[in-house]
């Protein structure tokens, strides 16, 4: 039998999550013409679920967030690291286990940070090369990078597009309640916020799996 080859999804675990919400819920109110306080709670949650999705379909990070990604080794005939939480902001932290197992940092004169309309990279510079002396008994995770994403650290910063489609998605959730079952899911998403978030979608192509 042939070997199936899969690529491998890394993980990406919140290290410091965002301070402020992408829509405030004084915002929404505002769009959606709510002038009581009656259900603010579940106005909330409807809101925080639209949230998620517009991140989660297009694909970005709206409010500034640090993430901490793992690596089994470095792959000394690839140039780079993909980064696959946009847009990209900065480096907190690029380390790997020695062959002491002590966590150390990757020389910094020997790469680069891309900045990609999608997923931003950590880059070999020509000439250099990963390190060799990674932690040849750790044959899992033995590559630690810390990194921020995001638009920035307030509501303001995150696209005035994208918070409409927000709120248009969550409006329509929030209007239809109880006639549907997947809460704000693609099937509620009306044609105002799909044609924003498309936009702003990052396209994932993948060849062969």
């Amino acid at each position: 039998m042939s070997e199936i080859l899969r690529e491998k999804a890394f993980a990406y675990v919140i290290q410091t999550p965002p301070v402020n919400p992408a829509v405030t819920l004084a915002d929404f109110k505002a769009y959606a013409k709510i002038t009581n306080n009656a259900e603010e709670a579940t106005l909330q949650l409807i809101l925080n679920s639209a949230i998620a999705f517009c991140q989660v379909y297009t694909r970005r990070v709206l409010i500034t967030t640090e993430f901490k990604t793992l690596r089994d080794e470095f792959i000394q005939r690839a140039n780079y690291i993909e980064l696959r939480k946009s847009p990209f902001q900065s480096l907190t932290s690029f380390k790997y286990y020695n062959e002491a197992n002590v966590l150390v940092d990757v020389d910094p004169e020997t790469f680069m940070l891309t900045q990609e309309t999608d997923y931003s990279k950590i880059a070999i510079f020509d000439g250099k090369a990963w390190p060799a002396d990674v932690n040849s008994a750790r044959p899992f995770q033995a590559i630690e990078i810390i990194f921020k994403s995001g638009y920035g650290d307030t509501t303001e910063s995150v696209p005035a597009e994208l918070k409409i489609g927000i709120m248009a998605h969550a409006l329509n959730v929030a209007r239809n309640r109880g006639d549907c079952a997947d809460s704000c899911g693609a099937g509620n998403m009306p044609s105002t916020s799909s044609m924003i978030y498309n936009q702003f979608r990052i396209r994932e192509i993948r060849l062969g799996f």
